[in-house]
């Protein structure tokens, strides 16, 4: 949409737990997300979603995102919503030749949380990446990310967390 400026997507995906868990096991899973996406200039671009989780969550336990606040160790990202969680997030990104920066906040929120007698659980979740591309096979990053009022899968109450990577990729 507007000469290629604009990027709209919508996805759609379920899942049946095959947990050997009995108290997670044949679980339907599904997870929405409608999101949009600007191209301001060739280098500028900004993005915003909203994404829902149903009654059973979305966890694949595969792939590149983990569970919970253990995904920041584990996969470097706020990891798979839990049951009823709702994601809404926005970010921005800028590249100026081998250099780019990017940052992205999201907003989960969850009226009906299933571990525990809230009306509402709010998480706070804030990402900064700064990368550069050395050559062709070598880039370099830094990322960094603040995780505010996240819960352990029991529902118990987390302190702000907040973590740092260097990443160096080389590919031959």
């Amino acid at each position: 949409m507007m000469s290629g400026a604009l990027d709209l997507s919508i996805s759609y995906n379920t899942a049946k737990s095959s947990d050997a868990d009995p108290l997670t096991a044949d679980v339907d899973m599904d997870m929405m997300s409608l999101g949009l996406s600007y191209n301001v200039s060739d280098d500028l671009s900004i993005s915003a979603s909203r994404t829902t989780a149903g009654d059973g969550g979305f966890n694949l336990g595969t792939g590149n995102y983990g569970m919970g606040t253990d995904s920041w160790d584990t996969h470097g990202n706020m990891g798979y919503l839990s049951a009823n969680d709702q994601d809404l997030s926005v970010g921005i990104s800028y590249a100026m030749g081998d250099f780019s920066i990017g940052a992205s906040m999201h907003k989960v929120t969850n009226y009906t949380h299933k571990y525990t007698d809230m009306t509402e659980y709010d998480r706070l979740v804030t990402e900064f990446n700064i990368g550069y591309t050395m050559s062709d096979n070598a880039n370099v990053g830094i990322k960094y990310a603040t995780d505010e009022g996240s819960r352990d899968d029991l529902g118990n109450s987390a302190l702000e967390t907040k973590y740092m990577w260097l990443t160096l990729n080389v590919t031959p």
